[in-house]
């Protein structure tokens, strides 16, 4: 969507088109073709260890956010949940919708709970949708990004994995938790 259009209402416009689908698709697409970003298992479990609090915030859905979340280490997610009449998808979207200014929230929110300062927090995101949240965070870092986020990211990580902001921490290697 790039940042050009609303995305809640696109996102309950592409939704609908899900409607009658049965949810066996989901346990079937998370299982085919969910697959986690390069180093972020490593990036997560490594700042884990070392006392780090992470979140994941997603426009994507609980269906997949949640079974990433577990796998890959997150102490906990947000993400917009589906809804079903009985086994198939519904066509509709809980409210409230995770959308930009839900993932700004979610990130301030998380820093005040933990009392850190706005330089203590690292974001990492990949679209338009991100930006308040990137902007937000002390270290905003757009990975792989469209263009609209990486206009007002801190930084770019376009070429390594997302283990690679454990250099930016100084983090050696050797204390790596692998993923």
């Amino acid at each position: 969507m790039q940042g050009k259009l609303d995305f809640k209402s696109a996102l309950r416009e592409r939704v609908a088109l899900l409607s009658g689908l049965d949810e066996g698709a989901i346990r079937q697409c998370l299982a085919e073709r969910v697959v986690p970003n390069p180093g972020a298992a490593t990036l997560v479990r490594t700042m884990r260890v070392g006392g780090a609090t992470t979140l994941l915030v997603s426009g994507g859905f609980v269906s997949f956010a949640e079974p990433i979340s577990r796998m890959i280490g997150f102490n906990r997610y947000r993400a917009n949940t589906l809804l079903f009449d009985g086994r198939q998808l519904s066509g509709k979207v809980e409210d409230p919708i995770v959308d930009a200014e839900t993932k700004k929230v979610a990130l301030v929110e998380a820093r005040e709970e933990l009392g850190l300062d706005r330089d203590d927090v690292l974001a990492i995101g990949d679209g338009a949708n991100d930006r308040l949240m990137v902007e937000e965070a002390g270290l905003g870092i757009a990975y792989r990004a469209k263009p609209a986020l990486g206009d007002v990211a801190d930084a770019k990580l376009d070429h390594h994995g997302l283990d690679a902001l454990l250099w930016v921490q100084g983090i050696r290697r050797s204390d790596w938790v692998k993923g």
